[in-house]
């Protein structure tokens, strides 16, 4: 049996706009609240930013760009640009991405139980 790697990298992503950023990935709602922040899993960080091997920041914003809208002339407007972005633009630059890594570790299901329990 090949070895199995316990530790994946996730995608962390902070909102520091104003408004929640939602979306769905595999029919399950991926909501990030105004000023909050949220661990997505690799695939969810793919399919809602395009964050992936070898992705950059313009690829992950042409992409979330399009899935959420922002791509339209509301976001984009007529060329008319605040300290030369546009509002997607400006929006984009409110959202914070970094890396975690997580560790699964095997628990004994007895020490489960005797936590609910208690």
């Amino acid at each position: 049996m090949p070895e199995i790697d316990p530790c994946a990298v996730h995608c962390k992503v902070k909102n520091n706009n104003d408004f929640d950023i939602k979306d769905r990935f595999d029919g399950v709602p991926v909501i990030i609240r105004a000023g909050h922040s949220v661990t997505l899993d690799p695939d969810a960080a793919a399919h809602v930013f395009g964050a992936r091997a070898g992705a950059t920041m313009e690829s992950m914003f042409l992409h979330f760009t399009r899935r959420a809208g922002w791509n339209t002339p509301a976001w984009v407007g007529d060329g008319t640009r605040l300290k030369g972005k546009t509002l997607a633009q400006r929006c984009w630059d409110n959202l914070e991405f970094g890396s975690v890594v997580m560790k699964q570790v095997e628990v004994p299901l007895s020490e489960l139980q005797d936590q609910e329990a208690a």
